[in-house]
């Protein structure tokens, strides 16, 4: 048995940080030196993972994930992106963190939904 290729859109939650230890510590560290500004070190990370330095998602976005529908949900930080959102992201001058969607079968047909500055302005706000 073969499965259909998904006919909902991908959205994307982009991380400002990198997967890795090093990355994780260069998040800790830029966040601890910039607690509550108006550019957070990354506030798709707090988005999903609350105001602390937790490795656990929220309950608050575990909550909003489950009301999610018509979209397939994938979080990746900036080392796990798909090359051409990668590039995509690049060549459009769109940093991270963002929420981005990609068209259903049209690989590469990126849209911005939300951008750094969007983000840091709904990262406590899951209604």
């Amino acid at each position: 048995m073969t499965s259909e290729p998904s006919e909902q859109p991908i959205l994307y939650i982009v991380y400002n940080a990198k997967s890795t230890i090093l990355g994780k510590l260069d998040y800790a560290y830029r966040k601890t030196t910039n607690p509550d500004s108006d550019k957070p070190a990354c506030a798709a990370c707090e988005l999903t993972h609350g105001p602390t330095l937790s490795l656990k998602e929220s309950s608050e976005w575990i909550a909003t994930k489950a009301r999610l529908q018509n979209a397939t949900l994938k979080q990746v930080h900036l080392d796990e992106r798909p090359t051409d959102l990668a590039e995509w992201m690049k060549q459009s001058n769109v940093r991270a963190p963002a929420v981005i969607i990609e068209a259903k079968n049209v690989s590469g047909s990126f849209k911005t939904l939300l951008t750094a500055e969007d983000l840091a302005g709904v990262r406590k706000d899951h209604s």
